[in-house]
């Protein structure tokens, strides 16, 4: 009977997963300590894992053939987007003493994440629809 392989082929893919594996580990340790931190460390220490891994993702993604680079790319900038909003409603909030401040300087950014996470979904269902 034949076995099914299904470990990626060159040694370049392979150094790939390897490094994927450990960005996975890292992230579930990251997140591992974060509920055990107190509330109030909580949300930097949520910040810090994004921003990382928006530093971590944005390299590999332009290695990319571009019918999944772009939508990769939406979306990191969707969650980028995101990652700047949660950040500038927590300064309003510090500013303003309230802890949901609305509007915020932050909603600009909130709608462009939505925008851009709509964009790539978009831009994958018409790379699989047969024209």
């Amino acid at each position: 009977m034949e076995t099914l392989d299904i470990r990626p082929g060159t040694a370049a893919e392979q150094r790939q997963m390897r490094h994927f594996r450990a960005y996975l580990v890292v992230a579930l340790v990251w997140s591992l300590v974060m509920v055990a931190l107190p509330t109030d460390l909580q949300g930097p220490w949520y910040v810090l894992l994004a921003i990382a891994t928006i530093c971590v993702a944005m390299p590999h993604i332009r290695r990319l053939p571009p019918t999944v680079r772009r939508p990769l790319m939406l979306v990191v900038f969707a969650g980028a987007s995101s990652l700047t909003a949660a950040i500038l409603r927590a300064a309003s909030a510090g500013v303003t003493g309230t802890a949901n401040p609305f509007p915020s300087p932050a909603e600009p950014f909130v709608f462009l994440s939505y925008i851009l996470f709509i964009a790539a979904i978009l831009y994958i269902v018409r790379q699989r629809t047969p024209k």
